[in-house]
């Protein structure tokens, strides 16, 4: 018993004999070889084959299976091959070779990776199997063929229209003719210069085809990484901005573990006014938004890969964010301007003592304003912010102690602001709230000053300097120590001074 083939010719499915199809194969491949040498002989292929299904639909018997006398007998009606292609080249109408403007593009047809060797392939009318092979050996040997080729990529659109595939094949190219792709039952469509592509070259686009899957593959699982990394990113950064900037979540811890937690949010009441923190918030949440959500939306097109007309949104998200982003610069920079000029104003107190002994004591600490919250900045010597229920604002003083060359003790305090020009900074260093006394030879101080009401932080700060000439005796109160930022006490800290007697000698404070 013969064994049966089911093939497809011209959209019809026959079952024919496996000795009648071997001979049909090797027939219809030597057609296909001399009509390739053709102008215009693509098309003339498909009228070939359906011809040839015309034949068989009318010879075959109640079997309905093609034999080899059918195959004998068709090839006596169509003729030998080269007398088709003779025939043929013959028939062209002289109309047919009207001139046509070239023009390089990606080939679709020919692709392996993106169509680019089989696009320069079917304009030089050269079997892309060996510009593929021209591109791999430059790669490895000189290593820029790699690079030109993804050039040429973004470079050559696609021929994925009729007008681009005229332009790509010129002459060869029939513009009346059926561009049926390969697998669909009609002639896969090759340039014309392909016979040259014997055994080994079949076999080397093989090889291509096989490695073009594998990097294919490769660069699909990469962009998914891509887009995985950045749909993760943006929904992370868009989350932490959300909840910083609406929710009072995500804490700042600028100091070590045992500093005071404290919230991003929290820092607007200090420096920015009022009636503009909404305007902040908001525009600030737009100029962090769009591009994260872009990051987001790219994400999603790199792992599922679909094409959608967002032009008009893109341009749209584009002008939103340019606008915010002016619109938040201009309310930064009038925000900014009040910390545009610095204003220092010095109060010094002489500090006349009996013994030539002083008593360093603290007088009201932050306890006495019933704060709520200590946002503890990461400045110098360790600033701190506290804020009341009532929008009241207070900030630590820091008391400094250092050695003179006169005769007589004295403290200077000195207050610190800024604004928009130097007479107002010193009119805010004038108003900051700030008391300390010199009685019975006890300075007693502070542990903080007040902004007045209704006011921002304009960069102010009150310090204390408490000079002392050699000879001079201090007792610090074990309250005050804690407030000294710096002392003139080689071998002791800071915190170190309080609840002693110290003497002010030419080395600085030593234990008396």
């Amino acid at each position: 018993m013969k064994k049966s083939i089911n093939i497809n010719i011209a959209g019809i499915v026959f079952q024919i004999d496996d000795d009648a199809f071997e001979k049909l194969r090797s027939y219809l491949q030597e057609v296909n070889v001399r009509f390739r040498q053709i102008p215009g002989g693509h098309e003339a292929l498909d009228d070939f084959e359906a011809r040839v299904a015309e034949i068989f639909q009318s010879r075959r018997g109640l079997t309905g299976v093609v034999t080899m006398d059918d195959v004998d007998e068709m090839i006596s009606v169509m003729g030998r091959p080269e007398e088709l292609a003779d025939n043929f080249e013959d028939d062209i109408p002289e109309e047919n070779t009207y001139s046509i403007q070239r023009r390089l593009y990606r080939n679709p047809e020919e692709s392996i990776v993106a169509g680019v060797a089989g696009g320069i392939g079917t304009y030089i009318n050269v079997d892309p199997v060996w510009i593929r092979l021209l591109f791999i050996l430059f790669t490895f040997f000189y290593g820029f063929a790699f690079f030109v080729y993804i050039a040429l990529w973004i470079a050559l659109p696609p021929a994925n229209s009729e007008k681009r595939r005229q332009e790509l094949y010129g002459q060869r190219y029939g513009s009346d003719r059926s561009r049926r792709r390969k697998g669909s039952g009609g002639t896969y469509s090759r340039p014309v210069g392909a016979d040259t592509a014997d055994r080994v070259g079949g076999a080397l686009n093989e090889i291509f085809r096989a490695i073009g899957r594998f990097i294919v593959i490769l660069f699909r699982i990469i962009l998914i990484i891509i887009g995985v990394t950045l749909i993760i990113t943006g929904l992370t950064f868009l989350a932490m901005a959300i909840m910083a900037l609406f929710f009072n979540y995500g804490p700042w811890l600028p100091g070590s573990a045992s500093t005071e937690t404290f919230f991003f949010s929290d820092l607007f009441p200090l420096i920015v006014t009022p009636s503009a923190i909404p305007w902040f918030v908001g525009l600030s949440l737009v100029v962090l938004a769009l591009p994260l959500l872009g990051l987001i939306y790219w994400g999603i097109k790199m792992i599922f890969q679909f094409k959608a007309k967002d032009g008009i949104v893109s341009i749209s998200a584009l002008v939103i964010w340019i606008m915010a982003a002016v619109a938040l610069t201009m309310l930064l920079f009038t925000e900014g301007i009040s910390f545009a000029e610095t204003g220092r104003q010095i109060e010094r107190t002489d500090l006349n003592t009996v013994d030539n002994s002083i008593v360093l004591a603290l007088g009201k600490d932050l306890s006495s304003t019933q704060y709520e919250k200590k946002i503890e900045l990461p400045f110098e010597d360790n600033f701190s912010f506290y804020t009341t229920a009532e929008d009241k604002i207070y900030c630590s003083a820091r008391t400094f102690i250092r050695t003179t060359d006169e005769e007589e003790p004295y403290v200077e305090v000195r207050r610190y602001s800024q604004g928009t020009s130097r007479r107002k900074a010193l009119d805010n260093a004038a108003d900051l709230e700030y008391n300390y006394t010199f009685r019975n030879d006890s300075l007693i101080v502070d542990s903080y000053f007040g902004l007045p009401d209704n006011t921002r932080w304009r960069g102010s700060d009150v310090r204390v300097y408490l000079y002392l000439p050699e000879g001079t005796r201090i007792f610090v109160d074990r309250k005050a120590g804690s407030m000294i930022t710096r002392a003139n006490a080689p071998g002791h800290n800071s915190w170190d001074l309080g609840g002693r007697w110290w003497i002010m000698t030419e080395d600085g404070l030593t234990p008396n």
